[in-house]
């Protein structure tokens, strides 16, 4: 029997530090932390979480892009700020397809996002900073079982 599989995604908390040690702290049973960028935070503050550079991330230490494996998926860890630009929700899933993943985890646009785009899972946690549609800041909770991905919405 398959074990599930439980992911904490995170990100744009912009110097924000608390949450991210908060979030370590609340799921000490965690599979992977996933940082979608913005951090503004050194790769040495965030140890412990797996992270992508965004606009405002000036440690050399973080990567543009990371590919995760997470049970039998493929997960795109990515700022996402040069693909949304370029071409929105399909050059995320293009991204996501051009790497082999079934999973994008991306930011920039501080708006809670779930969507399915050509095959390819589109997850946005939103901002632990603030969200630019108004709702609160949050953080997301993904849980893996086999083919079932369940991603639900956090707030901090």
């Amino acid at each position: 029997m398959e074990e599930e599989i439980l992911i904490i995604l995170a990100g744009d908390n912009h110097r924000r530090c608390e949450p991210m040690t908060d979030l370590l702290k609340m799921y000490p049973d965690a599979a992977l932390f996933l940082h979608i960028g913005d951090s503004e935070q050194s790769a040495a503050e965030l140890a412990g979480w797996i992270c992508a550079a965004g606009n405002n991330d000036y440690d050399p230490g973080f990567p543009l892009e990371q590919v995760i494996q997470a049970g039998a998926h493929r997960i795109l860890l990515v700022h996402g700020d040069r693909l949304i630009y370029r071409g929105g929700y399909t050059a995320l899933a293009a991204a996501g397809m051009e790497h082999g993943c079934d999973i994008v985890c991306f930011g920039h646009t501080h708006r809670y996002a779930d969507k399915t785009v050509s095959g390819i899972r589109l997850l946005n946690p939103g901002s632990l900073s603030y969200n630019r549609d108004g709702s609160g800041t949050g953080y997301m909770e993904i849980r893996i079982h086999g083919n079932d991905i369940r991603a639900t919405r956090k707030y901090m």
